[in-house]
């Protein structure tokens, strides 16, 4: 609209001045805010059963996605900071993001179970390879196969419902047990604000139902 706004007034077709580059970020709409969603339970159990079950291809099989499904829970990590370790990340039952990959510019320290750090160990690697996930695809292609298998298991399946809801789902699961300012050193917020647009408030709020009566007739 402001540039058929800025061609009208250049050609002389309306006298009132298009707004300046100043005036312009006044006239920009707002765009609503949604409240954030993580998965449950329940839902994030079904996506590991269904990761367990999606075909193979040639260059990696089913265990390199439920591991990397699992670490981003465990972590709270972004999917990028996780590609980037190396073997040399996963130490002491930590993963170690390294720093370059993090909007600290720290390394964080995360802790994962036992079990997981055997299993990542255990992941098939081609000789020479010490990625700690050695996946010959790029984030996008990781995202359409964890795509397919939301869609296999009944779930929503949408841009917003990929990687970064499990790094949602991980902060909601802190939060409901150990509070907001956990989660936010968990996800590595410097804001709590941040933290807040992560947490799915409808599992860690109080059920305010229960303070209301039942007016069933």
């Amino acid at each position: 609209m402001l540039s058929w706004w800025e061609d009208a007034f250049s050609e002389g077709h309306t006298d009132a001045r298009p707004p300046s580059a100043r005036g312009r970020s006044k006239l920009r709409l707002k765009t609503p805010k949604r409240s954030p969603r993580a998965w449950t339970e329940a839902q994030f159990r079904e996506i590991l059963l269904h990761v367990k079950a999606a075909p193979e291809c040639v260059e990696w099989n089913r265990h390199h996605l439920e591991a990397l499904v699992q670490t981003v829970y465990y972590t709270g990590a972004r999917i990028t900071g996780l590609l980037a370790c190396g073997l040399e990340h996963l130490a002491d039952g930590y993963v170690y993001l390294p720093a370059e990959s993090s909007k600290t510019d720290e390394e964080k320290p995360c802790q994962v179970p036992a079990w997981l750090i055997d299993r990542l160990l255990r992941l098939h690697r081609p000789v020479g390879d010490t990625r700690l996930f050695p996946l010959p695809f790029t984030v996008s292609t990781l995202r359409a196969h964890l795509k397919r298998v939301l869609t296999a298991a009944g779930l929503p399946a949408g841009r917003r419902d990929l990687f970064h809801k499990i790094r949602r789902t991980s902060g909601t699961a802190v939060a409901k047990i150990a509070g907001m300012a956990a989660a936010q050193e968990h996800l590595g917020h410097s804001d709590p604000a941040t933290t807040l647009a992560y947490v799915d408030k409808t599992q860690t709020e109080t059920n305010k139902l229960n303070w209301l009566a039942d007016l069933r007739g």
